[in-house]
């Protein structure tokens, strides 16, 4: 059984070592106050603030997803626990297990879209379970571990991205249905398969950089796109590797974007395709979305292996689809 962190200060110090070690080898990425950790890694942001409230307590505001574009829009999950530790009502919790090490856990209500979903249907679906938590006044709740603040930047963010990769999956059953929640596991089981590269290696010294992504507008402008038609769709790339969007519903298409038409490019963009599709159990169309249409040898070839092209125009920033190319991918 773990003890609920109810001290202020104890709180307090929880939660800048959260930010701090999951900030840790991130990039900054633009939005929600431009405070926003991406791992690459792992395909996964989380974004820490807090606030004072006017009775003097403190309001803490992590909230975390995988796809780095809209990102109060593709939020998978909130973790805030409460500064005193005292709130049954908060979704996260602070706690110590019987070694010591401070915990971060979670109750398991989420928001969808019309709907939330409530802690037995959370459990009804994850395959975490819960631990229990006792307070100072003897009372206990069920919590779902999270992260060990007390392990290593590393592990820590690892544990975190486990448990938001479960909401996600969650999310999706109550969302658009167990189907699509299944092909999200299969992909994660697909790619836990591959370990994480250990040892070290040189780089050049880097200061601290905002990233902008050329990519991002495009990912905008084409789920815009969608919505514009009607069409149902992911929030965020196919795992952590996989296509950038898929569609749900009658109509299943995949998406790889990229900004350029560079060879390498290219060729990775037709294998995630190819990849992602049999990982997501098949049945899928395959596009390329790009800036210009293929011609040519090359754009033979790629139609030969069923791959279509999606082509975009930009202007600045603002990026631009055909709806009515569009819509012949979606028949």
């Amino acid at each position: 059984m773990l003890q609920a962190m109810e001290k202020r200060e104890d709180v307090g110090r929880a939660m800048k070592d959260f930010h701090i070690k999951f900030a840790q080898d991130a990039e900054m990425l633009q939005g929600l106050g431009n405070s926003t950790c991406w791992h690459k890694r792992l395909g996964m942001w989380g974004h820490f603030s807090a606030w004072k409230r006017d009775d003097g307590s403190n309001r803490f505001w992590n909230a975390f997803g995988f796809s780095p574009t809209r990102l109060r829009g593709n939020i998978v999950v909130e973790i805030n626990p409460p500064d005193r530790g005292t709130s049954k009502t908060m979704q996260g919790l602070l706690a110590r297990s019987q070694d010591g090490a401070r915990w971060v856990l979670h109750r398991g209500r989420m928001s969808i879209p019309g709907a939330h979903i409530q802690e037995n249907q959370f459990d009804r679906i994850s395959s975490s379970r819960r631990s229990s938590v006792i307070f100072a006044d003897n009372s206990v709740v069920g919590c779902h571990l999270v992260a060990d603040l007390d392990a290593s930047a590393r592990v820590m963010q690892n544990q975190v991205a486990a448990f938001v990769r479960e909401c996600s999956r969650v999310r999706t059953h109550y969302t658009h249905g167990p189907e699509a929640a299944q092909q999200e596991a299969s992909v994660e089981a697909a790619e836990l398969s591959f370990p994480e590269q250990t040892g070290t290696y040189k780089v050049g010294g880097q200061g601290p950089k905002i990233v902008t992504r050329k990519h991002a507008d495009v990912w905008v402008a084409l789920a815009a796109a969608l919505d514009t038609l009607k069409v149902g769709h992911s929030n965020g790339r196919v795992g952590r590797w996989g296509p950038d969007l898929r569609t749900l519903g009658k109509a299943k298409l995949l998406f790889e974007i990229k900004v350029t038409t560079v060879a390498g490019e290219l060729q990775q963009a037709i294998g995630q395709l190819f990849l992602y599709e049999q990982l997501l159990q098949g049945g899928y169309q395959k596009i390329l979305v790009l800036p210009d249409n293929l011609a040519g040898a090359v754009g033979t070839a790629v139609a030969n292996l069923g791959v279509k092209v999606l082509s975009f125009s930009r202007l600045g920033r603002t990026t631009t689809f055909n709806l009515q190319d569009l819509t012949r991918l979606l028949k």
